[in-house]
């Protein structure tokens, strides 16, 4: 036997055949459903998706992957129903917000971090924040305020 068959141990007895998660003998059944399945499109997918990002974060372990800030959705619409001129919060304008606020965040943390690196530190401080938003144009809208850290 040449080529593909030099590898096969002669000696191997299983008789099941394993592709992609799935024995060969499933794949060869009558029952074609799985072939229109979307979801299991969508699954398979998602799992050599997930696959793939592993392999991309092994390949290169000194970048940081960031943390995803994601703020509950709830409390944001409470937080939007404070405003007396709100009465009724859309779905679509809360996640709108919530997107908005997350964002907004994210920026004033790096931002922020910047100022903590220069000063040699590694926890950002209420001095940090401040210095950012003294120093950034697109945080002037904070200065003079009051803030306070509870």
């Amino acid at each position: 036997m040449d080529g593909i068959m030099d590898d096969v141990n002669e000696n191997d007895t299983s008789e099941t055949i394993v592709v992609d998660d799935m024995p060969l003998d499933d794949l060869n059944s009558d029952d074609k459903s799985y072939l229109n399945d979307a979801e299991n499109v969508e699954t398979g997918m998602a799992r050599h998706t997930d696959s793939f990002d592993t392999v991309v974060e092994s390949k290169f372990p000194e970048k940081k992957m960031e943390k995803v800030i994601q703020l509950p959705l709830t409390r944001v619409k409470n937080l939007m129903k404070l405003d007396p001129d709100v009465n009724i919060a859309s779905q679509d304008a809360v996640i709108a917000i919530t997107k908005a606020a997350e964002l907004f965040i994210h920026m004033l943390g790096k931002e922020a971090y910047k100022f903590t690196k220069q000063n040699k530190k590694k926890t950002i401080q209420k001095k940090d924040i401040n210095d950012c938003i003294a120093s950034c144009e697109a945080l002037a809208f904070l200065e003079g305020q009051n803030w306070s850290i509870s």
